[in-house]
């Protein structure tokens, strides 16, 4: 919580930040979108960078947005949508025309190739630990601080929108999880970012208030009933 007006320091500072969703979301290969959307947010990645000189960028979220009820920040990660699962896996796809045994399957092959995807997953969601972390002492050191003080406490909240299509498209990162949604990215990150609720402010309450990971479509329906703030 914070009891500041970063609506108005973001207006009066930040208008040149402005993007849209589509843009937002731009994958790092710059060819695609995660989302897309012409609603417009600020563009955290440029605001913390703006702070820090070249050589010491921090990570951060890609996006922000305040308004006199909620500050969000909002983080698009893709690389977690696999197109070859243990569960999808179709083995006779993948025989070797080299070996006679045309049943031929190389179990050690596949397990380095899942060991490998495991391992790929581990990093994305560091990734998005650090950008977690980060991006709120960012806020608090260079933005907060600057702001006009307000008698209403104003909560913080951070989303993950991430490239998989889960069983149920919206995780309470701090509620826990569905019992029937296991074993997914959702999950995952869920039960990564519940250390990032073990750091607190200065009066002792989580740096954030609430933290969701969610599917692409899962958000945009967020957005569309208001539910998730933009500016256009």
């Amino acid at each position: 919580m914070i009891k500041k007006d970063l609506d108005s320091h973001l207006r009066t500072n930040f208008s040149a930040h402005k993007k849209t969703l589509t843009d937002l979301s731009m994958r790092a290969n710059g060819d695609t979108s995660l989302v897309i959307d012409n609603s417009i947010l600020y563009d955290f990645d440029k605001i913390s960078q703006s702070f820090y000189s070249p050589n010491n960028y921090p990570a951060s979220a890609d996006c922000i947005n305040a308004t006199g009820k909620e500050v969000v920040l909002i983080e698009f990660k893709s690389g977690f949508k696999q197109k070859i699962t243990k569960d999808s896996i179709q083995k006779d796809k993948f025989s070797c025309t080299e070996v006679q045994d045309r049943d031929f399957y190389c179990q050690s092959y596949w397990n380095l190739f899942f060991k490998n995807q495991k391992n790929e997953r581990k990093i994305l969601i560091n990734s998005i630990i650090f950008k977690a972390i980060d991006s709120y002492f960012t806020l608090k050191k260079h933005m907060i601080c600057k702001c006009e003080s307000i008698e209403k406490k104003i909560p913080i909240n951070l989303f993950i929108v991430i490239d998989e299509d889960p069983i149920n498209s919206m995780i309470d990162a701090l509620g826990g999880f569905p019992k029937n949604q296991k074993n997914t990215s959702f999950v995952e990150i869920s039960e990564a970012l519940k250390r990032v609720d073990l750091i607190t402010n200065s009066e002792n309450d989580p740096i954030y208030n609430r933290v969701k990971v969610m599917s692409t479509s899962a958000f945009l329906t967020q957005v569309q009933r208001g539910a998730i703030p933009t500016l256009e």
